[in-house]
């Protein structure tokens, strides 16, 4: 094993802040990323059926 404690593993030498705010910022960016795509996906299927809610409308 290349560290000898936990401790030693996040403080991967003084580096541990850099190397786990990058690993957090990614997280975050890609959760938020995820995110969007489903909130994004969800208000176009709600646009779609009202859309074809009102296009049923004006046909009766």
């Amino acid at each position: 094993m290349a560290f000898n404690s936990l401790a030693e593993f996040f403080a991967m030498g003084h580096h541990g802040v850099y190397v786990w705010t990058s690993y957090g910022l990614t997280f975050l960016a890609i959760a938020y990323l995820v995110w969007q795509a489903k909130a994004q996906r969800q208000r176009f299927f709600k646009e779609q059926i009202q859309q074809l809610k009102r296009g049923q409308q004006h046909e009766s």
